[in-house]
């Protein structure tokens, strides 16, 4: 596929992929869904290669990482290739996360998500929720949502979407 015509699928510059590409930019997380979603992949085909399926137990130091930008930290906590159920560990830095303008929506599904440490403001719709270390929130995935770190050091969370969206 061109540049041209991702970047129109995609809703995006082909100009930004061109640099993207040549390693000048990183483009946010909101832009990597839409060209996950014009390629009709999951966004770990841009951060890693394909491993083995099938364990059972998956070992801190074999997490997969899925994400490591702009200030968030996504690691796969289950085997991969499971498309239903896809729990991740995440570390979101002081003061990052997802700016106004970007609201994820996967399409159907559901995601649950516990906060382990710090303090993480979720947008669910037209809602907006202060989690604290031990509180969780689901919601439908076809609902616009995103997330910011409120805490001075790192929130860790842990997050679960069925169907995967990575």
């Amino acid at each position: 596929m061109s540049v041209r015509k991702l970047g129109r699928a995609a809703g995006v510059s082909a100009s930004l992929i061109s640099e993207a590409e040549r390693g000048l930019v990183e483009p946010s997380v909101g832009v990597l869904k839409r060209l996950a979603a014009a390629l009709d992949v999951t966004l770990t085909y841009f951060f890693s290669q394909p491993g083995m399926s099938g364990e059972t137990v998956i070992r801190r130091a074999d997490r997969r990482k899925l994400l490591e930008l702009h200030g968030f930290n996504y690691e796969l906590l289950g085997p991969d290739g499971n498309t239903s159920l896809e729990a991740i560990y995440a570390r979101l830095a002081p003061g990052a996360g997802l700016d106004e303008t970007v609201m994820l929506q996967h399409g159907p599904g559901e995601e649950w998500g516990m906060v382990l440490s710090g303090r993480l403001k979720v947008w669910v719709g037209t809602e907006i929720y202060v989690l604290d270390a031990g509180d969780a929130v689901s919601f439908s995935s076809s609902i616009p949502h995103r997330v910011a770190n409120l805490d001075e050091g790192t929130t860790e969370y842990v997050w679960v979407n069925t169907p995967a969206t990575f």
